[in-house]
């Protein structure tokens, strides 16, 4: 009985440990899924803004442009 006793501590010793190990693998996991979708986002965000470019160039196709040295006196800028 004490032989059964000492397996079936065994066996939950070794499921502990098993499970300990798959939660740092599934928190690391989750670690690299969130990076992951923060890059993402960031990509999103360049992704946006340059669609709101072309849609501002295809807007104003045609129409006058200022150089940069126009812009820079207008706003007073040297």
């Amino acid at each position: 009985m004490r032989e059964a006793s000492w397996q079936s501590d065994a066996v939950t010793f070794i499921g502990k440990t098993f499970m300990i190990k798959r939660t740092a693998k599934l928190q690391k996991q989750q670690a690299q899924v969130i990076k992951q979708i923060r890059k993402m986002h960031g990509e999103m965000g360049d992704l946006r803004d340059c669609l709101d470019l072309l849609e501002a160039r295809a807007v104003n196709e045609g129409k006058g442009t200022y150089s940069i040295d126009e812009v820079k006196a207008t706003l007073g800028i040297t």
